[in-house]
């Protein structure tokens, strides 16, 4: 099955660049981009990796490619779904697609960095991002409790329950659970062959994240700018925050995974409880 979808994907990656679907395709087969270091952002997304990504593709002598997918099977299922619906390939699909087929293939030493963020808090914040696509800011729209449980049944929430061992341990063979994780420090630097990985929790104080980032790339160029934060762009997300039915079930399904319990402390997790536990008290007092 392995090499049937290598030909699906690689070649819908070219049809991608010949039909010129995804400017970012066409920028990253550029001879000179592809001179450059790589550098690959790679996580379930909604865990602040567009502040890792952005701060690394302005460092001189590198190219960061920003990914969610790298397993086969599920970027297939997207190109297929994306054909059905007449819609453009996402750009993080195409830069997916050139990881996998250019830069892997042909490149002796990776930089990846991957980010694991508490698991309720990265569905609240995937969830508002997507309302916000069918329900953009008005002027003192307000939100209602009806539209957020509409949007919260409607949302995909099982993705961190599968997305390590689906995009990192079935597409690279990179199992991090295997490995240790340094939950105090909240970082671990890890090695997989060509791939110098870095893994960090999204809740690492920015002061040392920058300075972790720094050392693990070997420059002091890198600087931090937080990037699609919800709480700055709208002001509807902490009532969203608030209407959201996070309930003690819910929490459960996600803070009794093994993930994480490897990514995290019995402390860490218990002060996530706590803050969603004391929303869900608030609301029952009103």
């Amino acid at each position: 099955m392995e090499s049937i979808f290598h030909r699906l994907i690689y070649l819908d990656f070219r049809g991608l660049e010949e039909d010129c679907i995804s400017k970012q395709t066409s920028k990253i087969l550029d001879e000179g981009i592809m001179e450059k270091k790589p550098i690959i952002v790679h996580t379930m997304g909604r865990v602040g990796s567009s502040t890792v990504a952005f701060a690394c593709d302005e460092l001189d002598g590198y190219e960061t490619y920003h990914t969610h997918f790298l397993n086969q099977q599920s970027i297939a299922d997207l190109l297929r779904r994306a054909e059905r619906r007449g819609r453009k390939i996402a750009p993080n699909i195409s830069r997916s697609l050139v990881v996998l087929n250019e830069i892997l293939p042909k490149t002796d030493e990776v930089k990846m960095i991957t980010l694991v963020r508490d698991p309720v808090a990265r569905n609240l914040s995937g969830c508002f991002a997507n309302f916000l696509t069918k329900k953009p800011r008005s002027e003192g729209a307000l939100l209602t409790r009806q539209e957020v449980q509409d949007q919260f049944d409607q949302f995909y929430h099982d993705r961190p329950l599968w997305w390590f061992d689906r995009e990192l341990k079935e597409a690279l063979e990179i199992d991090l659970l295997a490995h240790p994780f340094s939950k105090e420090d909240q970082f671990q630097r890890l090695k997989f062959g060509q791939i110098d990985l870095l893994a960090m929790q999204a809740e690492l104080d920015d002061e040392i994240k920058l300075r972790v980032l720094q050392e693990f790339l070997g420059t002091n160029e890198l600087g931090l700018k937080r990037r699609n934060v919800h709480a700055k762009k709208d002001d509807r997300y902490g009532q969203f925050l608030q209407y959201a039915p996070v309930t003690s079930d819910y929490m459960d399904k996600f803070y009794d995974q093994p993930y994480v319990k490897h990514f995290y402390t019995t402390e860490a997790i218990a002060e996530f409880r706590k803050k969603w536990s004391s929303r869900i008290e608030n609301e029952a007092s009103d």
